[in-house]
């Protein structure tokens, strides 16, 4: 191992150790690597010390940079070349000896901290020259391995279980065709494979993206513009809902590298060096972490080699890493490996000692981007439109469809109280990062803020305009008029309702208000009807109210001066008459508002009864969504619903969380959530269902949360069942259109990275109704520096049967990764924080703030080792 100090790079000041074999033969050491956060594994797939080509790996401490071991085939034989490939995943590593059995191939599974081999895997009914081995990817439970040469070069990818061997998935491309090669390059995430098939259409080339699990195709990927000879496929990478596609023939075989974006299957960039010439083969391979790619050229500069950094989520270019030493013929970037700060870079052409072509591998510390998150603001900068004030904390972010956000932040300085203080603010996505000053609750008003003093703020929503709950002080106020709703279009806070207030001009008084619900803007065109507000009458009014009459729905228009329609207690319509309303309701982007409360049929002897409603306030019509007593379709004979607790909106139809009893109903299926169907409500969960895919026996035991959707449904739910225990027992699903699930995050499922981490707790989820985006924000197993991660997702992109797969989320962002941030520089990411708004029942997407935007853009709170911590936006 020796030192050195990079002399080329940008964006970087990376410190390199060069990595040897232990022998100085021409074996081509540093033909393929892989890197995670304890190891270094580096191939020589034609190592000679057992026989001729019968190839090696060795393994590297990540930490030190020391020399740990060799390993080799425990039946390794000549023409091998073992090591050809090699993929990390925490403690195992993934080995390709595409030589094996007259080029029949075979893939070793094994322990890198001894050396022992967990199993040989092999082509079922291989002949020779297929080539088993050529490239593998190692992630989760699943071992990739591309077998080129099958079916006279049309090639297959094998999709194997590491945890028994077993064969789950042989994946083929549709259409494939001799020659294709499908399978010459690999990789997966745990759950999806991406394949290069350099080959198709006389080497114009093509990469495929399949579930792992069904071995369903999920898409089909072509470069724009591309030709035979681009060899485009010759290498692949993923990268959260990205994908790297190399392809080195394009630009007389100056390459390029494609990104694609995997919910839609389009490409998004084509990634070129901006020293590129001729013959230098960027691309020929390609590895990502995190927002980072590291794209190899091992023709470059005479073939001296070279790799390139670019940042994925502005496709900007980062940096180049040399060799210190280089020379003609190193072939440095031939193989290329990422994880955390570290990057690996394959050399198999240095020449070291008295011989050619020993080989030699690089290792990069110091790989940092920027975060691929727009910041807003960073606690401890001054808090615009304050006096000696700076933000402290920050509480409550919210965002709209059009990536405005509005959030509330408590103070600290010599002019906050001693840090009793707090404001809102917003900013728009036309002047994002300078936050405008919205309101403030401290002892007396500021200068130039008309109104009372604000002695609490509450709840904050943002869509059209920010709403927000607060409680006046000062003089002429008391409990029965200080509660007040204001809202902000950009110009100062207006009142939109106050307690004390007529809901209806000349009705009775408001005394508090129970919830504020702001419609959501969906991304088609709609009217924006505001608001409702549910509310509790002032009994003391000199307008008669009392506890049989003093609760309300009110529907108000944006500016709150008219009541576009009220339902209140003790109201009479054909059926019977309104008792006690609920506290909650639910409302999105359409007309509709769902609620429920007591209700009192118009028959004789009747006893109240809780019902549910949705009530259209364009048509001013109430239509039912489930009674309680009345059978729960769906069920047994008998059972009935029992009681309610939760409402959700899903387009113009109500949805209700119910429990139920009669016969058959215990304590493992007594709860279920349904949806209005003219009268008769459809059943779209239940308590005993059994959501997770091949997990038989395994059900639901409750129901923790949920958010309706436009199409479908969200849930996070607590399961029970063989195998079920505290590591697994929690999962987000999805309740699809066509009324299957889909698992989407479970305890104990793995997670991308190269140090092969899996959840060990949901800890918080957000949804947005209108596009089906959503954001959960997990712990992980493993190393406490990385054991927080975001993982996003789309539930509405692909279909409910075939492309499920594209609905599962993907790692956005995770703890311990490196960062160059506007406000703090190079730093750590050390938590995250995910301010998701429910209501006391756990429904979510129902008219409250919102923190995930319709294309999936996040706000969130990060806080960095070196103590900043930043109110953030964006999709990484």
């Amino acid at each position: 191992m020796v030192g050195f100090a990079a002399s080329e790079a940008r964006a970087l000041s990376p410190v390199v150790e060069k990595l040897h074999s232990k022998q100085s033969l021409p074996a081509e050491f540093g033909n393929a690597v892989a890197v995670s956060d304890r190891w270094i594994v580096v191939g020589e797939s034609k190592h000679q010390d057992l026989a001729a080509n019968a190839g090696a790996i060795h393994v590297f401490d990540a930490r030190t940079g020391g020399y740990l071991r060799r390993i080799r085939a425990s039946d390794g034989a000549a023409g091998d070349f073992f090591g050809t490939s090699v993929s990390l995943c925490g403690n195992l590593v993934l080995v390709g000896a595409p030589g094996d059995e007259g080029n029949r191939g075979g893939a070793y599974l094994i322990d890198v901290r001894n050396g022992r081999e967990v199993r040989k895997l092999a082509a079922f009914g291989a002949v020779a020259n297929e080539y088993f081995g050529d490239s593998v990817a190692l992630a989760g439970d699943l071992a990739v391995i591309g077998v080129p040469g099958r079916n006279g070069g049309t090639g297959e990818v094998f999709v194997f279980d590491t945890r028994t061997g077993t064969l789950r998935q042989i994946l083929a491309a549709t259409g494939g065709a001799a020659g294709d090669e499908f399978g010459r390059s690999v990789a997966t995430d745990g759950r999806r494979v991406l394949t290069g098939a350099w080959g198709r259409a006389f080497g114009t080339g093509a990469a495929y993206y399949h579930d792992g699990f069904t071995g369903d195709q999920l898409w089909a990927l072509t470069a724009t513009g591309g030709a035979p000879g681009h060899l485009f496929g010759i290498s692949v990478s993923l990268c959260g809902s990205r994908a790297l596609v190399g392809a080195t023939g394009t630009n007389g075989f100056q390459g390029t590298t494609y990104v694609f974006d995997l919910h839609s299957g389009l490409q998004t960039a084509a990634l070129t060096a901006p020293d590129g010439v001729g013959g230098d083969n960027f691309g020929v391979r390609v590895a990502a972490e995190g927002n980072l790619a590291l794209i190899g050229a091992h023709l470059h500069d005479s073939g001296s080699g070279a790799a390139y950094l670019f940042d994925l989520s502005t496709q900007s270019f980062l940096g180049k890493l040399v060799a210190p030493d280089g020379k003609g013929g190193d072939h440095l970037g031939s193989a290329t490996a990422l994880c955390g700060d570290l990057a690996v870079l394959g050399a198999p052409g240095d020449d070291e000692g008295f011989f050619a072509d020993t080989g030699s591998a690089y290792l990069f510390r110091g790989m940092t981007g920027p975060l691929p998150m727009t910041s807003l603001a960073s606690v401890g900068d001054f808090a615009p439109g304050t006096f000696e004030t700076r933000f402290g904390r920050f509480e409550q972010p919210v965002v709209n469809r059009f990536r405005d956000v509005a959030y509330r932040a408590r103070l600290s300085g010599p002019g906050s109280r001693g840090g009793r203080d707090r404001g809102i603010w917003t900013d728009s996505i036309l002047g994002i990062g300078s936050p405008r000053f919205v309101d403030l609750s401290t002892k007396t008003r500021p200068a130039g803020l008309a109104g009372p003093a604000i002695r609490q703020v509450r709840g904050l929503s943002r869509e059209t305009v920010t709403a927000y709950d607060v409680f006046f002080a000062g003089p002429g106020f008391n409990a029965r008029n200080s509660q007040a709703i204001l809202t902000d279009d950009g110009t100062g806070p207006v009142i939109l309702a106050q307690a004390g207030d007529p809901v209806v001009l000349g009705g009775p008084l408001i005394s508090r208000f129970h919830e504020v619900l702001q419609q959501r803007l969906s991304t088609v065109p709609a009217i924006f009807h505001g608001f409702t507000l549910s509310c509790a009458l002032d009994r003391a009014s000199l307008i008669g109210v009392t506890a049989r009459d003093d609760s309300v729905l009110a529907m108000l228009a944006p500016n709150g001066a008219t009541a576009l329609g009220t339902v209140r207690e003790g109201d009479a319509i054909v059926a019977g008459t309104f008792l006690q309303l609920f506290p909650e309701a639910a409302k999105n982007h359409s007309s509709y508002t769902a609620f429920g409360g007591y209700f009192l049929d118009a028959v004789a002897n009747s006893k109240p009864l809780q019902k549910t409603w949705t009530r259209d306030v364009d048509a001013n019509f109430t239509s039912p969504i489930a009674f309680q007593g009345n059978q729960a379709p769906g069920c047994a004979p008998g059972q009935l619903f029992r009681s309610f607790a939760g409402l959700g909106i899903q387009q113009v139809s109500g949805l209700v969380k119910a429990r139920l009893q009669g016969p058959g109903v215990n304590g493992g299926n007594n709860e279920g959530i349904w949806k209005e169907n003219v009268g008769t409500p459809d059943l779209l969960v239940r308590e005993g269902d059994e959501p997770v895919q091949g997990a038989i026996g395994v059900g639901i035991s409750r129901i923790v949360r949920f958010w309706p959707l436009d199409s479908g449904l969200i849930a996070e739910v607590r399961l029970r069942g063989p195998g079920v225990n505290a590591s697994n027992d929690a999962a987000l699903i999805l309740r699809q259109s066509n009324g299957t699930y889909l698992s989407l995050l479970r305890e104990g499922d793995p997670v991308v990275g190269c140090d092969c981490p899996r959840i060990r707790a949901i800890q918080r989820v957000a949804v947005n109704p209108v596009t089906g985006a959503y954001a959960v924000v997990a712990s992980l197993t493993g190393s406490p520096r990385r054991n927080q991660a975001l993982l996003t997702g789309v539930a509405s992109v692909g279909n409910d049967i075939a492309l499920r797969a594209l609905r599962l989320p993907h790692l956005a962002l995770r703890k311990g990764t490196p960062f160059n941030t506007p406000f703090s520089g190079a730093t750590t990411l050390r938590s995250l924080l995910l301010s998701p708004q429910l209501d006391r029942h756990g429904v979510g997407a129902k008219g409250l703030g919102q923190v995930v935007a319709d294309g999936g853009e996040v706000v969130m709170d990060l806080q960095f080792d070196d103590r900043s911590r930043e109110l953030v936006l964006g999709a990484p």
